[in-house]
């Protein structure tokens, strides 16, 4: 998922405020969880947080009204979409100046995510610790067991990748949709097989990936919506498309 200089894209309607008398201050508490990189710590964190997610003008409106506003998301390249939410006022800024803070509790924040079907939760997207929660943790910290939609397995936790693919990889996987992430803290090589894909060879494509790792990562094979679901999260691979 894109993040930074990316504009934000206009979502969904603007949510009531809450939390009268904020002062855009963090949350000290999620803020050491979200240093400390403990995904249970920011589980817990993230309970009883309050959050903020920022509003924007809607693109081609000179001067927007409340009416002409939208919540901002991230849109990575193949159309999936985030809500990105910030601890601070300052994390809000540095991602984007111009958006307006709407202070929610994180709980409500969650579930507008699952409500609206968006791939993934961003907390403080350009920093200083983001985080991504996919849409299938987010569905577990609400209480609910994911959906097929939500999950590739449902056991599992998707996270960005904690290893860094080299170019071998990248050079096995051309030509193939495919994303290094970790699930459930383990490396993995996510991949959506095309209509040319020869699904007897996925033994071998095994093989290929971990020789050209260098390590044990294991192959996950996705379709196509499965696939969007991780293009949130992951880092692209491949040359069909970077």
């Amino acid at each position: 998922m894109t993040h930074g200089p990316t504009p934000p894209v206009p979502g969904t309607p603007i949510p009531s405020p809450a939390g009268a008398g904020d002062d855009g201050s963090a949350d000290a508490r999620l803020v050491a969880a979200l240093a400390s990189g403990d995904r249970a710590t920011v589980h817990g964190a993230l309970r009883q947080a309050r959050l903020l997610v920022a509003v924007v003008a809607v693109p081609g409106e000179q001067q927007a009204s409340e009416g002409e506003m939208a919540l901002a998301l991230i849109e990575s390249p193949s159309g999936a979409r985030a809500l990105p939410a910030f601890t601070s006022l300052a994390a809000l800024a540095a991602w984007q100046p111009a958006g307006r803070p709407v202070p929610r509790p994180a709980a409500a924040v969650l579930a507008h995510v699952r409500a609206e079907g968006l791939a993934a939760l961003v907390l403080d997207p350009a920093g200083p610790h983001p985080w991504t929660l996919a849409a299938a943790e987010v569905a577990l910290l609400l209480g609910h067991e994911p959906a097929a939609s939500e999950t590739v397995d449902s056991d599992a936790v998707l996270s960005s990748p904690s290893w860094r693919p080299g170019r071998r990889l990248r050079l096995a996987l051309a030509g193939l949709d495919a994303w290094a992430l970790d699930v459930g803290g383990e490396p993995v090589v996510a991949v959506v097989p095309g209509a040319e894909t020869d699904l007897g060879g996925l033994d071998d494509l095994a093989t290929r990936v971990a020789e050209a790792a260098g390590r044990r990562v294991d192959l996950l094979i996705l379709d196509a919506e499965r696939g969007q679901i991780v293009d949130g999260i992951g880092r692209r691979l491949g040359t069909s498309q970077h």
